[in-house]
């Protein structure tokens, strides 16, 4: 939470707290990603844990995202 700039401090904490464990298992689940439970209720990934970071990527494909790397910001102006 430190590393989100907000004028409500809390306002992260929140926003992550609303998403749900129920939340992550539906998400990988509507993808296909295979995972185990082991101890104290953690979850893997059968295959690789690369299944989730193209999980990630797909929702940002759907979600119209454009991914930019080794950008420099010049500037940022408030519109």
């Amino acid at each position: 939470a430190h590393a989100y700039l907000s004028e409500n401090p809390h306002f992260s904490k929140s926003a992550l707290a609303r998403y749900t464990q129920q939340d992550f298992i539906d998400l990988v689940d509507r993808h296909g990603v295979n995972y185990h439970e082991r101890t104290l209720g953690q979850l893997f990934c059968l295959e690789s844990a690369k299944e989730i970071v193209d999980v990630l990527l797909t929702e940002c494909d759907w979600a119209g995202v454009t991914l930019q790397f080794q950008t420099e910001i010049l500037t940022v102006n408030k519109q």
